[in-house]
């Protein structure tokens, strides 16, 4: 009987595993209109349905704050009028009670095997997404039509943020050990590649700014890190003086971001920031909800945080935040402030002119930052070698182990 039952557990972890991998392999592949179920997201559904059907509810706050937080947009929804003729404002709630079954499902896969779980899917969707992109085409330079990067994604900017999320989730993989510097130069520049294709302004920025961190010399300061931290100055000045030379003319990816700041789509008053204004002081404490917010903007205000502030009021956003807070907070108590930078910074600053709520991979990135943090945490508590949860997966070890937090 305890065989049968230890081969049933094996079986489970297995399955997990497996369909954990899909999950993240099928990230880039849209079959849906947005706002609908996509593949992958029928994957986190099962994972999360047989980590709660053998281990019950995942009993940690940041999660539980998910699940409070999609009652609460419910509430609001309804009390603002979204029934019974706007009913499609009442998917608000039942995408952050999917992102809780996201979290909750992940955390336990990536806590119980390591970095390693997320090595093949990671690889996987940035191959899948590079070659819808190739298939539906894209263009870099020239006049006329400007083709923005989509893949199999719905719009250019999802594709946008898809690169920035899997740019931090590679990141997470070689600071546990589980990928070597190359492969993670490899990835990066893949991904950054999916941004400038997307033609995403917030997405090129934050795949640099990520880039600039994962390529910090290892060892104390001297020559190698001062010129790390100067880097960013150089690389700048020496693309102003070869596009002296009309080298960068008719790029497109050079031409949205010389144009950031004078585009009409950049102001903050144009993405949303500011539609609590419109309403009274009841309306600022709990929200607007989507019904008004849509009628005071003309679309869903543009934005991670200011979408929580405007849509669903102070209280919402005191019970958001700390979700970030401690995300960032964990991550940089394990891994270290220019890891966190890595990790955390990048979604983020994507963030402020983007609405990531809904985006399943920003809170697959967020479960499995957590995830691991506290596996290194446990590893600190029990003394054992460095990473070394994840030994049989370290092609990289000997550069890592020189440090006592993370490779970057």
């Amino acid at each position: 009987m305890r065989t049968r039952s230890h081969h049933t557990a094996n079986a489970f972890d297995n399955l997990e595993r497996g369909l954990l991998t899909f999950a993240i392999a099928t990230f880039p592949l849209y079959i849906f209109p947005s706002g609908g179920l996509q593949p992958s997201h029928f994957f986190f559904l099962l994972v999360a349905g047989i980590s709660i059907y053998r281990h019950g509810p995942l009993r940690q706050i940041w999660v539980e704050l998910m699940a409070i937080l999609a009652v609460y947009i419910l509430i609001v929804e309804l009390a603002s009028g979204a029934y019974p003729n706007e009913l499609q404002h009442l998917a608000n709630p039942a995408f952050f009670l999917f992102n809780f079954l996201l979290m909750t499902g992940s955390y336990r896969v990536i806590s119980r095997y390591g970095a390693s779980t997320l090595n093949t899917g990671v690889a996987v969707a940035i191959s899948i997404a590079l070659g819808g992109a190739i298939l539906g085409g894209f263009s870099l330079q020239g006049g006329g039509q400007i083709d923005r990067g989509v893949g199999f994604f719905n719009n250019p900017n999802q594709l946008g943020y898809f690169s920035v999320c899997i740019t931090s989730l590679s990141t997470l993989i070689y600071i546990n050990n589980s990928v070597s510097f190359f492969r993670l130069m490899i990835l990066l520049s893949l991904s950054l590649f999916l941004s400038v294709i997307s033609l995403s302004k917030a997405a090129m920025l934050a795949n640099f700014l990520t880039i600039f961190f994962a390529a910090r010399p290892l060892g104390r300061w001297g020559t190698k890190q001062t010129i790390w931290a100067a880097s960013p100055a150089l690389l700048l000045g020496l693309g102003l003086w070869i596009s002296q030379s009309g080298a960068f003319d008719h790029y497109h990816f050079v031409e949205r971001l010389a144009n950031m700041g004078s585009e009409n789509d950049s102001s903050a008053a144009e993405r949303g920031y500011f539609a609590f204004l419109q309403g009274g002081i009841i309306s600022q404490i709990f929200g607007l909800g989507s019904v008004e917010t849509y009628k005071i903007v003309g679309h869903e205000v543009h934005s991670t945080l200011a979408v929580i502030w405007n849509t669903y009021g102070l209280v919402g956003f005191l019970i958001f935040v700390p979700i970030l807070v401690i995300w960032g907070r964990t991550s940089y108590k394990s891994f270290g402030p220019i890891a966190t930078l890595a990790l955390v910074g990048p979604p983020l600053l994507y963030g402020l002119t983007h609405n990531g709520t809904r985006f399943s991979i920003l809170w697959f990135l967020v479960s499995a930052t957590m995830a691991l943090a506290h596996r290194e945490a446990r590893r600190r508590k029990s003394k054992m070698p460095a990473l070394a949860v994840d030994v049989e997966n370290a092609p990289n070890r000997r550069r890592i182990y020189r440090r006592k937090r993370s490779p970057i």
